[in-house]
């Protein structure tokens, strides 16, 4: 329940501060505010990966070590990846499958964020967009 909160609270708070525009190259050529770098999402979603432990679907389940900064790390890794990917509109070189958890989506940033190092002083929301397109490219044949 806690952690379905803290989720919600954080995507509330992405929404509020999100400039949506309506070309694709916005993100990649024009300045915006700039709340989260990537240094910090990765943080936080290394906390999560040490703190969920995932069961059937999206149901998540805390580790029972878990503290409620750990929690709360979570829910932020969360609620900031649910939103960038809710943020991005139809058309804009991004076609996931239907199918694919937040979960999954975590994990893509994660990993990503985990192999580009010297990327991570960049804006969190530029890297886990990239992220994400590269791994469900527009042109893709996955349906």
């Amino acid at each position: 329940m806690r952690f379905t909160v803290y989720c919600a609270i954080e995507c509330l708070f992405v929404v509020m501060n999100s400039q949506v525009t309506s070309t694709q190259d916005w993100w990649t050529t024009k300045s915006h505010y700039v709340l989260e770098d990537g240094d910090e999402l990765y943080a936080q979603c290394q906390s999560a990966a040490e703190t969920v432990k995932l069961g059937e679907g999206e149901n998540a389940d805390m580790k029972p070590t878990a503290s409620r900064t750990d929690i709360l790390q979570t829910g932020v890794c969360w609620g900031y990846i649910k939103g960038v990917v809710d943020s991005i509109p139809a058309g804009e070189g991004f076609h996931p499958d239907a199918n694919v958890r937040i979960s999954q989506y975590v994990d893509i940033v994660t990993e990503y964020l985990r192999k580009n190092p010297n990327r991570r002083q960049q804006p969190a929301y530029f890297l886990a967009r990239t992220a994400v397109t590269e791994a469900f490219p527009e042109n893709s044949t996955r349906h």
